[in-house]
C-alpha cells in the first residue's frame, strides 16, 4: 500500500487477513494467496492476477502497466512475497531493502529462486 501512496496501519492489514481466513496457521505460515486480491479490492484498487504459464513478455506487459505489483515465489526454505513496481527503466523491488531487476523472470533466475507462482498487478479503479 505504501508503493500505491496509501499507507495503512499494519494492524488493520493483519486484521483484514485474519477476518478473511487469509492468515495461514495464525500467520506463522504467512498469508493465503487466494485472499490477496480481495484485500486490494477492498481498498479501492483493481487487481489483475497473472498466473504462471504466461510467457515472460506477458508478465512484464501487465507489470509495467500497474501502479504496483506483488509476486509470490518459492525458494529453498518455502515461499515469499515481494512488492515491486516499474520505474520506466527497470523494476524496483521493496522488501527489507531495494533491489532492481530488468524482468520478472530475471528476478527469479538471478536470485536462484525456484518458481514464480503468481503476480498481482494493482491499479486504482
Amino acid at each position: 500500500m505504501i508503493m500505491l501512496g496509501n499507507p495503512q496501519d499494519p494492524a488493520d492489514v493483519i486484521r483484514y487477513f485474519d477476518n478473511a481466513w487469509g492468515s495461514l496457521a495464525l500467520g506463522a505460515l504467512g498469508v493465503n494467496p487466494f485472499v490477496m486480491s480481495g484485500y486490494f479490492e477492498s481498498q479501492g484498487y483493481s487487481v489483475n492476477r497473472v498466473t504462471v504459464g504466461l510467457s515472460e513478455g506477458s508478465k512484464d506487459f501487465y507489470s509495467q502497466r500497474a501502479e504496483a505489483c506483488v509476486m509470490l515465489y518459492t525458494h529453498s526454505e518455502g515461499m515469499h512475497y515481494i512488492a515491486y513496481k516499474w520505474n520506466g527503466v527497470k523494476y524496483v523491488a521493496y522488501n527489507d531493502n531495494r533491489r532492481y531487476f530488468s524482468s520478472v523472470d530475471s528476478f527469479i533466475e538471478e536470485n536462484g529462486y525456484n518458481d514464480l507462482l503468481c503476480v498481482w498487478c494493482i491499479k486504482r479503479r
